[in-house]
């Protein structure tokens, strides 16, 4: 043959395979489109199902201690919503292990979160907010700062290096 094949095959080399062109990929693509379209539409999660990988979800920090809320400087001075307040708000929280004082101020849109860990022994502090995680180091005598946490619905994750945690419940700041 003239075409090179028997070259190859010769020298024990597979036969030369042409790469798919980029039509067939792009057909390939939008096929996938569809069956994922058709798969939302004809076999769907049921809300049942749905319902229960939520709450399954949300159970996940079942083993964590919670804080209770001892004080907060909006709600005994009956300024818990109110906008443009200059006064930092003050919020306690309480458990049998650590608490955590925070100082909550309005920055930039934003809150900043300066807190302090008392008690035993503590690790890192994650500050779930509606934007993420933010994840901060106390210093040795249990103080953070958490910056840039948009304003809503926040709660503390206080790990303890003696294993196990410490969570707040969720506060509008």
């Amino acid at each position: 043959m003239t075409d090179g094949t028997d070259d190859r095959h010769s020298a024990g080399l597979p036969p030369a395979v042409e790469t798919p062109s980029l039509e067939i990929e792009l057909a390939d693509e939008e096929l996938l489109a569809e069956l994922r379209t058709a798969a939302g539409r004809f076999d769907a999660v049921p809300p049942s199902v749905h319902d229960a990988a939520l709450a399954a979800f949300e159970l996940r920090n079942l083993d964590a201690e919670l804080a209770e809320l001892v004080a907060d400087s909006a709600v005994e001075a009956g300024t818990v919503l109110v906008r443009g307040t200059a006064e930092p708000r003050l919020i306690s929280f309480a458990s049998p292990r650590i608490s955590i004082e925070l100082q909550v101020t309005a920055a930039a849109g934003a809150r900043r979160l300066v807190g302090q860990v008392v008690g035993r022994r503590h690790g890192v502090v994650e500050v779930d907010h509606r934007d993420g995680v933010i994840v901060v180091q106390p210093d040795d005598l249990g103080r953070f700062v958490a910056s840039g946490v948009s304003a809503g619905p926040v709660r503390l994750r206080c790990e303890l290096p003696t294993g196990g945690s410490v969570m707040t419940s969720w506060l509008v700041v």
